[in-house]
């Protein structure tokens, strides 16, 4: 049970197996996970960091972009158009942005996109998918080298269908769509009443994922050939519930700004603090001997061949450490989840992984497994 299916993207020089995970990388940081991990599938960059960094940008433009960051797997570059779900203003042109698509030659580029609000007016979130088709319509024709990929943003899964055609009027071999404006409903943002149709039925919570579900339901309808990739995916909980809805890519930074709170990730578990940076906002509970039995299992670079007090020593000390830690379990974690998918035991993966959290149980058993029979 799930729609979960091993595809293959084939690329000029190399080629992409779903489910694939993108690892968020910022121009701004300076830790490259990469240069300590046997395997990196991709790197999904911001165009905006490039806009930001011009000595950097020009340097990418001379040498490449992966000879530049000494990486050897595939890019994803986004667009920064989700700034504009921030500050409300767009600071991304699309005829410079094209422009800077095809000097940097990345392997996928995201259209530039305009981001719905849950909290703006339809009127609003309709402006945007307006501008947000027209520059669709403005970089395919003026493109003939770069995998563009397109980006559906609705919060009415009735609206789907419809602008599925307005995407493929403009690219009719749409093999590739892109998912966007889920961001603030994986993170738990306050929505206002968006979606009250939902809350009616199922705790405000739940509400989200039922829309969620029923809208990646809606894409897959008639186009289960359809490759997805999910923005902003985040957490690996997210991104094995979006995978029984029959997503295949996903992006995330969040292995990252766990390891600077000084937070590891175990498959199976939410994260745990290891180190001794303390907040005020964020609290995580210390490993337990469950969760140390699973880091004792740990073969990314940073535990590989140390004893239990070492690898904490090492985690607690060292943001690269626990960086590098993340990535290689959420690496790791989809490798796996492909695993289960070829077995056909894609259910009992995700349910196994999912069973400490009742909050994300719930989601798989009461909101998404019924959809599916």
């Amino acid at each position: 049970m799930g729609l979960g299916k091993i595809n293959r993207i084939s690329l000029d020089d190399s080629s992409i197996t779903t489910p694939v995970i993108w690892l968020g990388h910022d121009l701004f940081q300076s830790i490259k996970v990469w240069n300590h991990l046997d395997y990196c599938p991709g790197l999904m960059l911001n165009a905006y960091n490039f806009y930001q960094k011009p000595r950097v940008t020009e340097k990418a433009k001379n040498i490449g972009i992966k000879k530049m960051l000494n990486f050897k797997g595939n890019i994803f570059l986004d667009s920064g158009g989700f700034l504009f779900q921030r500050t409300g203003k767009s600071k991304v042109d699309v005829n410079d942005l094209l422009i800077l698509y095809k000097e940097l030659v990345p392997e996928f580029a995201a259209i530039l996109d305009i981001p719905l609000s849950p909290l703006a007016t339809n009127t609003s979130n309709y402006r945007r998918w307006t501008k947000t088709i027209q520059n669709t319509r403005y970089m395919f024709e003026s493109n003939s080298l770069l995998n563009l990929i397109p980006i559906l943003h609705t919060y009415n899964k009735n609206l789907v269908q419809k602008r599925l055609e307005q995407i493929r009027q403009i690219n009719p071999a749409l093999k590739i769509l892109g998912v966007g404006s889920l961001v603030p409903l994986f993170m738990n943002s306050f929505i206002g009443d968006k979606f009250s149709i939902y809350k009616k039925k199922v705790s405000p919570k739940l509400g989200r994922w039922d829309f969620i579900s029923d809208l990646m339901l809606a894409i897959k309808k008639n186009n289960s050939d359809l490759i997805l990739h999910a923005f902003g995916a985040g957490s690996l909980s997210t991104i094995y519930l979006l995978s029984m809805l029959g997503v295949d890519s996903f992006d995330s930074t969040s292995w990252r700004t766990k390891a600077a709170f000084g937070e590891i990730i175990l498959p199976g578990s939410t994260n745990r603090n290891v180190s001794k940076i303390v907040s005020l906002t964020r609290y995580r509970r210390k490993l337990d001997d469950n969760e140390l039995e699973l880091l004792s299992n740990c073969g990314c670079p940073f535990c590989s061949e140390k004893n239990m007090r070492n690898r904490l020593s090492t985690l607690q000390k060292f943001a690269v450490a626990r960086a590098t830690h993340n990535a290689y379990v959420f690496i790791s974690e989809i490798e796996n989840l492909r695993k289960a998918i070829n077995m056909k035991r894609h259910y009992q993966f995700v349910a196994d992984r999912l069973k400490k959290s009742e909050f994300f149980t719930r989601i798989l058993n009461e909101i998404i497994i019924p959809k599916l029979q």
